[in-house]
């Protein structure tokens, strides 16, 4: 009791400023959290990213996320590896997938010729494909996270944002 008036007379001897800015560190924590809060919500963005607010409630961190490459063609999909150049941009969405992102990235690989005609060798090679040309249509990207079902105690995958990048 005696501290907490002792400590009542020192905020009663503060000026304004001084108070000000005893209260501008909680203020700026209590901000920080709202807007992870939001991120996670709206944005999809993971829990352990931007303050990591709910990290430990949660096992969606980054790690846990993954982007799907498919190349898509009149005779089907042709799932792709997604070339090591990509991975600073893919790190970026399994963060946050953002479709804008998402049909960034699709459009870049549309760019790459040599990485779509491996993508096509190696769907040749595993018998998905046969020897006839492969008519490239568009390229859908999807990044999707792994979560957990209490009530089945199994693990599933859950597309958070896809986008596709349609060929001219």
């Amino acid at each position: 009791m005696r501290k907490a008036l002792r400590h009542f007379r020192l905020l009663a001897g503060m000026n304004a400023a001084m108070k000000a800015r005893s209260l501008l560190v909680p203020f700026l924590l209590i901000l920080v959290a709202l807007l992870q809060i939001y991120r996670a919500h709206a944005l999809q963005q993971s829990p352990w990213r931007g303050g990591g607010f709910g990290m430990f409630a949660s096992i969606d961190a980054p790690s846990n996320r993954f982007v799907r490459c498919y190349l898509l063609t009149a005779s089907g999909e042709i799932p792709a590896a997604l070339p090591p150049e990509a991975n600073p941009l893919v790190a970026k969405l399994q963060v946050v997938p953002a479709p804008k992102g998402l049909a960034r990235l699709a459009a870049l690989l549309a760019q790459n010729p040599a990485w779509i005609e491996k993508q096509i060798e190696a769907a040749r090679q595993q018998g998905s494909l046969s020897g006839e040309d492969v008519n490239l249509e568009a390229i859908r990207l999807e990044v999707c996270s792994q979560s957990f079902d209490a009530s089945d105690l199994k693990f599933e995958i859950r597309r958070l944002a896809q986008a596709e990048f349609h060929r001219k």
